[in-house]
């Protein structure tokens, strides 16, 4: 990379990028052979060489991008807003693909250009009415009479001929305003490098990526237009870049190749239509959040102890549903996920740990009504565990060792060893006889039933039956102690229960990684078991909350209980629950909001950063909805949360239309790089390439006497006193990228 460029535009300290006039590859694609020889001699006598050659290819993308190509476009793809001040830009995955293919002798020259198009530019497809259609390579190369295909050297190869490709037909008319010049499109690409470091752990991904933008500003009101990135191989020579070659008369249009395409619509004046700046849209979603910014339906304060009951409910984030009991009527009852506008309060003493969903049920006498959100967050809990195999593995283990423990501690001395044996030894004590006599004894002691001797007591099958039933009475006693003393039971319990939770804690590594982090589990939970009521998050809103420990032990409890059959399994479940909360496991995060806004669906690597008292609060961010985000935060609740707009998504721009188009200047270069220089590069409406309606939004980026590198170099030197100062791709990407937008909010 050449020309860094390092600046923190209105972001943390700990946020860095670089900007940089290109990224060059260090070999262009094509076929390349490596040949390596060695000469074999002994003495000053040669005996020979040794040699080989290994084949290979260096590929680029061609005709088309794939989705995992394209980082960011701006506007948002089918947004409608004011853009005038913008000119639109697309963020490329690869750092170097504007570069990756020669277009002329300059290898600085790109290949690529982001071309902005109305409909009345192109010929659209007559079976769309579009103006991209998706067509194939052939399509491209051999296009009808009075259609300019591009002279592509090398041709590729006919197999390719038949892949997917899709196609803009550009108007002849429209050429010599719409594409830029083959020396302006260096000027129109350049490279971010983000660097970050930071606590969350959201989509936000660091790196380097292309960006290429186009000329033209959307200033047409009310229009539909499409940005695409164009393929301007094979194009190099004629005129409408800037060669010498001239497009053949009677041409209707050139095919090129749009490797990635979206379309938005201008609104200049405003309007109804949902503003797509991001500017406007946080405003929009800080002006509808500072009313309230709790998660919890709309309430008013009643008079009564009902009327006060209910708005007391509602005001805690509570909402109204319908329950049935199990007798099959219907009945009211409150319902709550584990998001709370008010820390919950604790469960009576010896509710926990659940059992089932029954025992999980609140029933508020007072009202005569059922709070069914630790039942609801139970019976997710089981569906949830059932589909997760790994965790039903290790409960499965743990349940095993525990019954294999429970047998050892409480088998008979002589009960022998494994089944094996003790199947032997039924055998040898005359098993079919036993079988035979009992099937012939329906009922114990009935007479009637013929009476063929009682066989010789076989007192290894004997011990191994009060075996089995000291077992019970042992799982029996661990759950209903105190044990009744004088029974013996006392002892084989103690052992019992220290031999279980040994076996507890050692499964519980195993169990607690299989677990995983409890804000997994939350993702996994239906949104509408989060938030059960949607006006309890409109749109453009932020909704904060606490997060009610007790739900998600709930639901953690029912994930357990999956597979659990018998006394000792519960037993077994209860032992594990203790030693992971000895251990401070699950770590439940404290806090969160929720943020609904377009910002949400149109950035999506917005950068969220949760402060207390300065130091940052590890926040873990999810997107459950398109257009809504979910932020849990660890152990604390912080006391400031910062939404901030992404640096590869940041927009470039004016930043005025006072003076006929104004930039505000940056330092080019020092240490304060990046800020402000308190002056500005006026007239950049007037570097326009005609007084058409398209040619009139274009700008001219080097060509005539009064170009925008021109003005901004021009505007740089004064503002700097330095004549001697050259503006470089990378510097005017600095100068035109308009400042980042921030929203902070202050939960409480």
């Amino acid at each position: 990379m050449t020309d860094p460029t390092v600046v923190h535009p209105a972001a943390p300290t700990d946020l860095g990028v670089t900007f940089a006039s290109q990224d060059q590859p260090a070999l262009s694609p094509g076929t390349y052979t490596l040949t390596a020889t060695q000469p074999v001699s002994e003495g000053a006598t040669v005996l020979g060489t040794l040699s080989d050659s290994l084949a290979f290819t260096v590929a680029a993308p061609r005709f088309a991008l794939e989705p995992a190509d394209i980082a960011a476009v701006h506007p948002p793809p089918t947004a409608t807003g004011r853009f005038d001040m913008t000119l639109p830009h697309v963020v490329l995955e690869h750092g170097g693909l504007p570069w990756a293919r020669p277009l002329t002798a300059d290898p600085q020259t790109p290949w690529l250009a982001l071309i902005l198009v109305t409909d009345d530019d192109v010929l659209p497809n007559p079976d769309t009415r579009e103006p991209v259609s998706g067509r194939t390579v052939k399509d491209l190369l051999t296009p009808p009479n009075h259609y300019l295909a591009p002279a592509l050297d090398p041709s590729p190869p006919m197999g390719l001929y038949g892949r997917p490709c899709r196609i803009l037909d550009l108007r002849a008319d429209a050429l010599a305003d719409v594409l830029p010049k083959a020396g302006e499109l260096r000027w129109l690409a350049h490279v971010r490098d983000v660097a970050a470091s930071r606590t969350q752990t959201d989509e936000f991904t660091t790196g380097r990526r292309a960006v290429v933008a186009t000329s033209r500003f959307p200033r047409m009101p009310a229009r539909r237009y499409t940005a695409a990135l164009v393929s301007l191989e094979g194009y190099a020579g004629y005129t409408f870049l800037g060669g010498d070659t001239a497009v053949p008369e009677g041409t209707r249009a050139v095919r090129l190749a749009a490797l990635w395409s979206w379309s938005f619509t201008t609104d200049p004046a405003g309007g109804t239509a949902v503003n797509s700046d991001f500017h406007a849209l946080a405003q929009q979603l800080a002006s509808a959040s500072s009313s309230e910014n709790l998660l919890r339906l709309p309430h008013e304060a009643g008079s009564g102890d009902v009327a006060q009951h209910v708005a007391a409910r509602l005001a805690g984030g509570f909402v109204p549903v319908v329950h049935r009991l199990p007798t099959g009527e219907h009945t009211p009852a409150w319902y709550r996920g584990p998001f709370t506008a008010r820390p919950a309060q604790p469960l009576p003493a010896g509710r926990e740990p659940l059992r089932s969903a029954d025992a999980a049920l609140v029933y508020l006498e007072s009202f005569g009504i059922w709070d069914v959100s630790y039942a609801c967050a139970y019976t997710c809990g089981q569906l949830l565990g059932a589909s997760h195999p790994s965790l039903l593995r290790a409960l499965e283990n743990h349940r095993a060792q525990g019954l294999a423990a429970a047998q050892r501690t409480c088998r008979p001395a002589g009960a022998g060893g494994d089944a094996r044996s003790r199947f032997q030894n039924l055998v040898a004590g005359n098993l079919a006889q036993a079988i035979d006599t009992g099937l012939k004894r329906r009922t114990p002691g009935d007479a009637s039933a013929p009476d063929t001797g009682s066989p010789a007591t076989d007192p290894q099958r004997t011990s191994a039956a009060r075996g089995l039933a000291g077992l019970e009475r042992a799982v029996h006693a661990l759950l209903t102690r105190p044990t009744s003393p004088g029974t013996g039971a006392e002892t084989a319990t103690g052992e019992l229960a220290e031999a279980l939770r040994t076996v507890a804690e050692e499964h519980a590594d195993a169990v607690a990684e299989a677990f995983g982090p409890p804000v997994d589990w939350m993702s996994r939970v239906p949104f509408d078991h989060l938030v059960p009521h949607a006006g309890m998050l409109p749109e453009h809103s932020a909704r904060f909350f606490h997060i009610d420990a007790q739900w998600m032990r709930a639901l953690l409890a029912g994930v357990r209980s999956v597979g659990a059959v018998t006394r000792l399994d519960l037993y077994l479940d209860g032992l594990l629950d203790e030693v992971l909360t000895a251990r401070g496991e699950p770590r439940l995060p404290v806090f969160g909001g929720l943020i609904r806004s377009p910002l949400v669906r149109y950035w999506p690597e917005l950068i969220v950063e949760a402060t207390k008292s300065g130091s940052p609060v590890t926040t873990h961010i999810s997107r459950p909805l398109p257009d809504a985000m979910l932020l849990l935060c660890d152990a604390r609740q912080p006391d400031k949360i910062i939404v901030r707009e992404p640096p590869h998504g940041l927009s470039m721009g004016i930043d005025s239309m006072s003076g006929d188009g104004a930039v505000n200047l940056r330092r080019p270069h020092g240490s304060d790089i990046g800020n402000p220089l308190a002056a500005q590069a006026t007239g950049i409406n007037l570097c326009r390439r005609g007084t058409s309606a398209r040619a009139s939004e274009v700008l001219r980026i080097t060509e005539g006497t009064t170009p925008l590198t021109g003005r901004i170099q021009s505007a740089l030197r004064i503002a700097l006193n330095d004549t001697g100062y050259t503006l470089t791709p990378a510097g005017l990407a600095l100068q035109l990228l308009n400042s980042a937008g921030m929203l902070q909010f202050v939960p409480s």
